[in-house]
């Protein structure tokens, strides 16, 4: 499942909005295919996401929490 730039960051803020954790880029691409590809993915009863943080850029970081708090 490929996913798109917007996705990616779209996803990273569901995790911010939702939880403690702050994923880089890379890490919110599962989470993005879920929330924006569901439909190509293979039936499942339960679904993992795996998520990797720490090497965003903090400029990105402040960005995605700024449009956050004026939604």
């Amino acid at each position: 499942v490929a996913v798109t730039e917007q996705e990616i960051l779209d996803a990273m803020k569901v995790y911010l909005a939702n939880s403690d954790l702050i994923p880089e880029p890379s890490g919110a691409v599962t989470l993005a295919a879920v929330l924006f590809h569901a439909n190509e993915l293979p039936p499942a009863k339960k679904i993992v996401i795996i998520m990797s943080g720490g090497n965003v850029d903090p400029k990105l970081l402040e960005t995605l929490k700024g449009e956050l708090a004026t939604v």
